[in-house]
Protein backbone atom coordinates (compact mmCIF):
# COMPACT_ATOMS: atom_id res chain seq x y z
CA UNK A 1 0.00 0.00 0.00
CA UNK A 2 2.94 2.22 1.04
CA UNK A 3 4.27 2.48 -2.37
CA UNK A 4 1.58 3.80 -4.51
CA UNK A 5 0.41 5.97 -2.38
CA UNK A 6 4.13 7.27 -1.42
CA UNK A 7 4.84 7.30 -5.54
CA UNK A 8 1.76 9.84 -6.17
CA UNK A 9 3.02 11.76 -2.86
CA UNK A 10 6.43 12.64 -5.04
CA UNK A 11 4.70 13.20 -7.83
CA UNK A 12 2.59 15.91 -6.12
CA UNK A 13 5.20 17.53 -5.35
CA UNK A 14 7.50 17.74 -8.18
CA UNK A 15 7.15 20.65 -9.81
CA UNK A 16 7.79 19.09 -13.59
CA UNK A 17 4.89 16.71 -13.08
CA UNK A 18 2.72 19.56 -10.96
CA UNK A 19 4.27 22.25 -13.64
CA UNK A 20 2.52 20.10 -16.41
CA UNK A 21 -0.78 19.07 -14.70
CA UNK A 22 -1.19 22.39 -13.72
CA UNK A 23 -0.41 23.92 -17.01
CA UNK A 24 -3.88 22.80 -18.22
CA UNK A 25 -5.99 24.53 -15.45
CA UNK A 26 -4.97 25.73 -11.75
CA UNK A 27 -4.90 23.30 -8.96
CA UNK A 28 -5.23 20.34 -11.63
CA UNK A 29 -2.17 18.34 -10.18
CA UNK A 30 -3.59 18.54 -6.60
CA UNK A 31 -7.04 17.17 -8.30
CA UNK A 32 -5.02 14.71 -10.16
CA UNK A 33 -3.49 13.03 -6.56
CA UNK A 34 -6.11 13.59 -4.36
CA UNK A 35 -8.19 11.02 -6.95
CA UNK A 36 -5.38 8.94 -6.94
CA UNK A 37 -5.29 8.12 -3.63
CA UNK A 38 -9.04 8.05 -3.62
CA UNK A 39 -8.58 5.34 -6.55
CA UNK A 40 -5.90 3.26 -4.62
CA UNK A 41 -7.97 3.01 -1.29
CA UNK A 42 -11.17 2.13 -2.83
CA UNK A 43 -9.00 -0.76 -4.26
CA UNK A 44 -7.56 -2.24 -1.53
CA UNK A 45 -10.72 -2.22 0.17
CA UNK A 46 -12.31 -4.71 -2.41
CA UNK A 47 -12.81 -8.10 -1.95
CA UNK A 48 -12.74 -10.14 -5.18
CA UNK A 49 -13.10 -12.75 -6.67
CA UNK A 50 -9.74 -14.38 -6.17
CA UNK A 51 -10.02 -12.91 -2.32
CA UNK A 52 -13.30 -15.07 -2.05
CA UNK A 53 -11.89 -18.22 -3.65
CA UNK A 54 -8.60 -18.14 -2.01
CA UNK A 55 -9.58 -17.35 1.73
CA UNK A 56 -13.22 -17.54 2.27
CA UNK A 57 -13.64 -20.81 1.33
CA UNK A 58 -10.95 -22.22 3.17
CA UNK A 59 -12.71 -22.50 6.40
Amino acid sequence: MGAVVAAVGRAARHPVVTGGLDAAGPGVAEYFATRKREEFFDWHGTVGPWEHDQYLTAF
